[in-house]
């Protein structure tokens, strides 16, 4: 009984042949919850590591992925928004525009993933759409160099 509740402690603690070392750090950060989702603590994640993350995900799943990416894009363009309304800085408007555009990259990444498990994606790329147009004002010489430069 002795040789056996040792074992047993053996093995839950680890066992012999257990692997000790940790997952790389940038991966272990990335859990996947019950949901499906994790990118809504990460939204800069490499999109070949979301390619890798997603693989597995069933389709409800990705729907709920999907709908986090839409909120990270939707709040990144109230910003946008914000930011051109007070006349903030090209230089922050510029960058709100390279955020969007990441945010997107890896947005569309899941929807790719999504339509080839059956998902309906044609809500999502008409949002992308609407909120890829520039909106850029031409009597504003400065900032439409500066858009046109950096967009």
């Amino acid at each position: 009984m002795r040789k056996m509740l040792a074992l047993v402690l053996i093995i839950s603690a680890g066992g012999f042949c257990a692997d000790t070392q940790p997952p790389p750090k940038e991966i272990s950060e990335y859990k996947i919850d019950s949901a499906g989702t994790f990118t809504a603590s990460k939204p800069d994640i490499s999109i070949s590591n979301l390619e890798s993350l997603l693989k597995p995900l069933r389709k409800t799943q990705l729907e709920k992925e999907a709908e986090g990416w839409m909120e990270i894009l939707q709040n990144n363009v109230q910003q946008i928004s914000a930011a051109e309304i007070s006349d903030a800085p090209p230089e922050e408007i510029s960058k709100l525009h390279e955020q969007r555009t990441d945010i997107i990259d890896r947005l569309l990444r899941v929807l790719e993933e999504l339509e080839q498990k059956g998902g309906d994606i044609e809500e999502y790329k008409k949002y992308i759409s609407a909120v890829s147009k520039a909106n850029v004002d031409v009597s504003d010489v400065n900032g439409t160099s500066k858009c046109l430069l950096t967009g």
